[in-house]
């Protein structure tokens, strides 16, 4: 992963815009909260970042850092957008227009899982349930070496049918709601498949979680992989050689001017700052060296926010009161 600011939230399916995943508390994604799921907004920032990335991967020349940042924070935003308006027209119920954007990302995105397993579960969805499983089993071509994951895949389209077709009430397909001999009614689980599936929960790939929840709803038999870390311990020279960027930002209270240091910064990164009032209207910029004394003499008294950017990616940020 690139570096960022990342927080990880508990899943929230409101109907509160969110792209269900929570509030991510990350302010340079507000932009597009804010946008919401105006069509017409989003799919024109949607085709400048897909333009923005095109541009920078198709360069001859070699990417500088600043470049570098751009595509990273381009490709975050892009997938970004394009899961909000994934979230838009669930939300909508057009689930026809959803399966094709997830079509659409699964070509632009050869590589990615995500989409194809997405497009796929629109399909059971839409209750084309043998499309479905054709479309794991294309899934299950390019990724044989997890077969196992796409077979337990397709016995959750196999659970959709079986309750679709013994009409049980969408609000019981929820864990939790549906006592687990009430499921066994609707949907018998055989020992293969069984077994199949506690296989699945113990392995560690992301997309084992499918498997493993499916596991957990039919018989309430929660597994967890078992991860283990292999730490390599670092000598003396390695450890000092990695020294973290240190950014102090003083007097704090201030009046007339704030001193912004840096310590232990990279020789070949672009460090700048940028001060902006409680509004977010941007009032100062600069490039930021290993020492700044930065002029707030004709501000007036308040709060302001201070951020420093190394590479074009947010690195600290700070409130800044100002004191006359």
């Amino acid at each position: 992963e690139t570096p960022g600011n990342y927080i990880l939230a508990p899943v929230d399916n409101s109907s509160v815009l969110k792209c269900g995943a929570g509030s991510t508390g990350i302010s340079e994604y507000n932009y597009l909260n804010k946008i919401g799921c105006e069509s017409i907004k989003l799919r024109q920032i949607i085709e400048s970042l897909r333009n923005t990335i095109k541009g920078l991967k198709n360069k001859i020349t070699p990417l500088t850092n600043a470049e570098k940042a751009t595509l990273a924070k381009s490709e975050r935003h892009l997938r970004y957008a394009v899961n909000q308006w994934a979230w838009c027209l669930r939300n909508m119920g057009k689930r026809s227009q959803l399966k094709e954007w997830y079509t659409e990302w699964s070509m632009e995105f050869p590589d990615d899982i995500y989409y194809k397993i997405k497009r796929a579960e629109v399909s059971s969805e839409m209750g084309l349930y043998s499309l479905a499983k054709t479309e794991i089993d294309s899934i299950k071509v390019i990724y044989q070496s997890k077969a196992d994951i796409w077979d337990a895949l397709k016995i959750t389209v196999d659970v959709h049918e079986a309750f679709a077709s013994g009409r049980i009430l969408p609000s019981l397909l929820e864990i939790g709601n549906t006592p687990y001999q009430e499921i066994a009614k609707v949907y018998h689980l055989s020992q293969a498949n069984y077994n199949l599936l506690r296989r699945v929960a113990a392995m560690t790939e992301p997309e084992a979680a499918y498997g493993r929840a499916l596991l957990a709803y039919l018989t309430g038999e929660d597994i967890e992989p078992q991860i283990n870390y292999s730490v390599v311990p670092r000598t003396k020279k390695e450890k000092s050689s990695q020294l973290m960027e240190v950014v102090q930002i003083l007097p704090n209270p201030a009046r007339e001017n704030l001193n912004i240091i840096l310590k232990n910064g990279e020789s070949l990164a672009n460090y700048t700052y940028e001060l902006v009032d409680i509004t977010g209207q941007s009032l100062m910029q600069g490039k930021l060296n290993d020492q700044n004394d930065v002029n707030v003499l004709s501000f007036a008294q308040g709060i302001y926010i201070m951020t420093i950017y190394k590479d074009g990616i947010r690195l600290k940020t700070q409130k800044v009161v100002i004191q006359k």
